[in-house]
């Protein structure tokens, strides 16, 4: 009643109502914060969004393909480089194919970009083998070991921890590479159909020299 009053009086006399101004001027910072955690909470909705559907994806390329893979990843009889070879073929088809599935079922874009978790997986322990080992070469020599024969597999056969860091770093990295490459192929073939990109690997620029 009091403030009423106040409103009342500084109304009739021609003074600006200093309260209501008061009130006004709160609601105004009450709306606009509003609406500026509202746009926090927006944006960081997104950003857990996007980064949980980017370690789903990473997750479907190194460990289900990895499950669909793995009745073909035994060692048998025969050769150590034989039965890598096999493992090799065996996870890049299942990666490529689950991949082509995923984007084909729900068009997560993320699926397209797994291979960098996965190229920062297998670099992260390359650098590290190479700063622990620094007469190593980068490729593989006659001479000796090298980061390529350590994480390609080729040293299984004489060391544990070449196979090691073969399943554990190249299979993942391996796995990624072809999970974003059944995505991307996913995608085009929806963007450009089988015919244009046929034409396109099989012609290449011959197509646009001929015009």
């Amino acid at each position: 009643m009091r403030g009423a009053t106040s409103v009342r009086k500084q109304l009739t006399t021609g003074s600006r109502p200093t309260e209501v101004v008061r009130n006004a001027r709160s609601v105004d910072e009450f709306l606009w914060s509003g609406a500026e955690n509202a746009t926090f909470f927006q944006k960081a909705a997104k950003f857990f969004h996007v980064t949980g559907v980017f370690l789903l994806n990473v997750l479907n390329a190194s460990i289900v393909s990895g499950i669909f893979s793995s009745p073909f990843t035994h060692f048998g009889r025969d050769s150590i480089h034989a039965a890598i070879l096999r493992d090799q073929l065996s996870n890049a088809l299942a990666a490529f194919g689950l991949g082509y599935f995923v984007y084909r079922t729900w068009r997560p874009a993320a699926s397209k970009w797994v291979w960098i978790a996965g190229l920062c997986w297998f670099a992260q322990r390359a650098v590290r083998f190479w700063y622990e080992q620094k007469t190593f070469s980068v490729v593989y020599v006659n001479q000796g070991p090298s980061i390529f024969w350590e994480m390609s597999g080729r040293g299984c056969e004489f060391d544990y921890q070449s196979c090691s860091d073969f399943m554990v770093y190249t299979i993942p990295f391996l796995r990624t590479i072809f999970y974003s490459l059944g995505a991307f192929c996913c995608w085009g073939i929806g963007k450009f159909g089988v015919p244009a990109i046929l034409e396109y690997v099989l012609l290449g620029n011959k197509r646009e020299t001929a015009r």
